[in-house]
Order: structure tokens, then sequence, then C-alpha cells
């Protein structure tokens, strides 16, 4: 449910006096609404009206909705399709993978690109620029060579390699368009 301030505004200091009596059956939101016009109009505030509006705004502030980016979502399916494709270069070249160590780094990344698309899935900025300074590293040092590498000696693995850079690629692009948060000044 939401409230209009305007329309609240518009209220005689009477009707508003209402809105934060003890027994009021108003929202929390409307009731901070009346508080602040109130004030703002003149009116001070006794102790105990005081401690109710300050409760009012904390437990406002635990309920608030927090927004995650559309882009958060999107990013975290490319980053997934793209350690779904990770398995699948696992099963095409799976002689490759002959010891227990090969094995448990391929499941380490596998795993941590998949944890990693979790936390930005929630929209958790830290994860989101983990991925985008791990991304640039791996492009750098591991994808454009093995791609070359790939292509000449296994070109199916070196097409399923490129898509998975194309996956993470494209959601290195979504997450960079993702704005800065704002801080709100109270």
């Amino acid at each position: 449910m939401t409230v209009n301030k305007r329309i609240l505004e518009q209220k005689t200091n009477q009707e508003l006096e209402d809105y934060i009596k003890p027994e009021s059956k108003f929202i929390d939101l409307a009731k901070i609404y009346a508080f602040e016009i109130l004030q703002t109009r003149g009116r001070l505030l006794n102790d105990e009206e005081t401690k109710t509006y300050n409760g009012l705004i904390a437990n406002e502030k635990n309920n608030e909705i927090v927004e995650i980016h559309p882009n958060y979502k999107k990013a975290t399916l490319f980053i997934n399709i793209s350690a779904l494709i990770g398995i699948g270069n696992i099963i095409w070249d799976y002689e490759n993978f002959n010891t227990t160590f090969s094995i448990v780094i391929a499941i380490f990344i596998i795993g941590s690109l998949f944890l990693i698309g979790y936390f930005i899935e929630k929209g958790n900025e830290i994860a989101k620029y983990l991925f985008i300074i791990l991304f640039i590293l791996g492009l750098v040092s591991i994808s454009i060579p093995g791609l070359f590498i790939n292509f000449l000696f296994n070109p199916v693995l070196g097409t399923l390699n490129l898509l998975q850079t194309i996956m993470q690629f494209c959601a290195l692009v979504l997450l960079i368009g993702i704005p800065a948060k704002k801080k709100q000044i109270n």
C-alpha cells in the first residue's frame, strides 16, 4: 500500500493529529508523513511522540524493499549458461581430466561461476566487481591464447570456449551498465 504525502499535506492539523495517536490504525508511512508535516507546520513533539516517530522511522528502514536492477538477473543467466558450457567442455575434453587435481580445479572453477552468479543475482556488488576482475584477468591470460590453440587442435572445444567467453562478455556488459547506487541523505 502506498501513501501520497501531498494528499496528507492538504489535511488540517487536527486531521493529522488523528494519524499520530497511539491507537491510530493508519499504516506506518502515513504516520511518519503526518509527524513530518506537523513538524514543518511548527508543532513540537513531546518525548513520547518523538520515541514513536523514531520507532516508526527505524521500522520503515528495516522494511524497505531493496530493488535489484534487472541487469543483475540477466547477467546471472549468462554466467550460469557459461558455467553449463564449462561442464560441456569437461565432458567433451574428458581425456584431459585424468588426475584428481585437474578434476578438483574444474569443479572449483565451475562451482565458483555458479556461486558468483548466485550472489550477483542477489544484487551483491562485491560479486559483481569480482566477476569483472576475474573475467578481464581470465580473458587476457587464458581465453585469448587458449581460443587459438583450441581452434587449431580441437575446433569443437574451441567453439565451446568461444561461446563461454561470449556469454561471460554479455554478463560483463550488463553488469557494467548498472548505474551506481546513490546514497540518500536524510
